[in-house]
């Protein structure tokens, strides 16, 4: 059984520990795309994020695994300029580990997207756990041509069963197991978003727009 997350949580869940990055336009000017298969791998900085400039976006280097699927990480990790979302059913929490986002390939340039970050307590009490939830996003990815890769995220919420401040801590529908992390995406009591969350990226592009003839 899952339930519906307000928009309010949606936008705090979504990639809240990401990094700043400024939009820019990126590519070449008149840069055109080849027909067929685009190169998905490489490095890209969000600049939208739910319709408005990304004022915590993300800087993400995309490896190609085999021929059906990307994995990306962010190049490095920075505290976020405001602390991780704390809502009503949420334990307070205060670090977010580094979020992961797979690409699998339906189609040419199309591709189904799936993002996972958990947020943690590092102060918590002494023989609690520290891992309190976790966000999952997924959605339809497109690369609309080299340089602009564009996502609609719809997300849902984990808690933790074993920490105390889970609304699902002791729920007969999720066991604790205190000798492993819970899996988020076995989760029944999770919540899910009722919006879309659109995202773009851009190729982080080559510049030698300062540097003297």
């Amino acid at each position: 059984m899952r339930y519906r997350f307000s928009s309010a949580v949606l936008g705090g869940i979504v990639l809240a520990a990401l990094l700043s990055a400024a939009p820019a336009t990126a590519g070449e000017p008149g840069r055109v795309s080849p027909p067929g298969q685009r190169d998905l791998a490489g490095i890209w900085y969000r600049v939208v994020y739910d319709g408005a400039a990304s004022e915590a976006g993300a800087i993400i280097v995309v490896t190609k695994v085999d021929a059906d699927t990307w994995i990306a990480a962010p190049v490095v990790h920075i505290p976020p300029l405001v602390p991780p979302p704390q809502y009503p059913g949420f334990p307070p929490t205060d670090a977010a580990v580094p979020w992961i986002v797979q690409f699998q390939r339906t189609g040419q340039n199309t591709y189904l997207v799936t993002s996972l970050s958990y947020y943690s307590a590092t102060q918590a009490p002494a023989g609690q756990p520290k891992t309190a939830w976790a966000g999952v996003c997924n959605g339809p990815g497109i690369q609309q041509d080299e340089d602009t890769l564009t996502i609609d995220w719809y997300c849902f919420a984990s808690c933790n069963p074993c920490f105390p401040g889970c609304w699902n801590f002791g729920s007969p529908y999720i066991a604790c197991d205190p000798g492993r992390l819970w899996d988020p995406f076995q989760d029944p009591t999770a919540f899910c978003s009722a919006v879309v969350t659109p995202v773009e990226f851009r190729k982080v592009p080559m510049s030698d727009g300062c540097v003297p003839d």
